[in-house]
């Protein structure tokens, strides 16, 4: 398992996981596991406290899945600083209720940025109390840096499994994806809500201008992914793989571009299957 410093406050937190069922062709929700006594108990995890130093200092995970470093987002965080880097294997769990939110508004302000090679995934808390609204993460790229909200680049893989995800890119960036000028690495979708705003030829989700839009696989959850001016709502930039196999999914091309597929500066449609889900798409005029 993950190393915990031996001086960071912890919480044990049980939490949702979704996978997706090859067999049954949908997504199974996992909340408890069976211990050695054969007994079940809800799916927990020990997990590292979140707080404004450490997002300000990047978060670094693991080598492997395996040895992932696990996060909990306890209360509302506001960053105040440009970027959260993340680098490795980092496993965030949203408790209800708690927001990060970059609300930096200096000219270096950027979102999430995943370093090649990293594996960012989220989680929800499994909280019978439906008091409060689901855990949630907003971020924008900025408001000069055409970067993308959640910035995930080749060879880096971002995995939603729960809570809210809002995610907005600036100046020719995606939503989640690539800055401009820069092409995609992975995103897996298998719940919670998703809403990725591209601009200037920035995808919702996938590359940023002109660039290639990596690839998007949405198993589950609700998905909206609106694209800027000549970017698509999935894909490019210049498309790219996507793949639907379930969820409720809209995506809404901008001027000149596919609602899935490729945009319309320099934009080829790319490889796009839907065996599932609802899909709505629309390309922009």
């Amino acid at each position: 398992g993950s190393v915990i410093a031996a001086d960071a406050k912890t919480e044990m937190v049980e939490y949702v996981d979704r996978v997706w069922n090859e067999t049954t062709k949908q997504v199974d929700t996992i909340t408890t596991v069976t211990n050695e006594n054969g007994e079940s108990e809800p799916l927990t995890r020990e997990c590292e406290v979140l707080t404004k130093k450490m997002c300000k200092k990047g978060l670094e995970g693991g080598d492997t899945p395996e040895t992932a470093k696990w996060y909990v987002l306890n209360k509302n965080i506001k960053v105040s600083f440009s970027y959260i880097y993340i680098s490795g294997n980092v496993n965030i769990i949203l408790k209800d209720g708690c927001t990060l939110d970059n609300d930096y508004q200096g000219c270096f302000k950027r979102g999430i940025i995943l370093k090649n090679g990293a594996n960012l995934t989220v989680y929800e808390e499994n909280n019978e109390d439906k008091t409060n609204s689901k855990g949630k993460i907003k971020v924008d790229g900025g408001t000069s840096n055409n970067d993308a909200g959640i910035r995930v680049p080749v060879g880096a893989t971002l995995n939603i499994k729960g809570g809210t995800i809002k995610a907005s890119g600036t100046e020719g960036g995606a939503g989640i994806g690539g800055l401009e000028d820069g092409s995609a690495g992975k995103t897996n979708i298998y719940g919670g809500t998703v809403q990725a705003t591209g601009t200037s030829g920035g995808a919702g989700i996938g590359g940023g201008i002109g660039c290639d839009g990596g690839e998007t696989t949405i198993y589950g959850g609700t998905v909206t992914a609106t694209g800027g001016e000549d970017g698509a709502g999935i894909g490019g930039g210049t498309g790219g793989t996507t793949t639907i196999n379930g969820g409720i999914v809209t995506a809404e091309g901008g001027e000149s571009a596919a609602g899935i597929g490729g945009g319309g500066y320099k934009g080829n449609g790319g490889t796009v299957t839907i065996s599932g889900g609802t899909v709505t798409a629309n390309g922009g005029e």
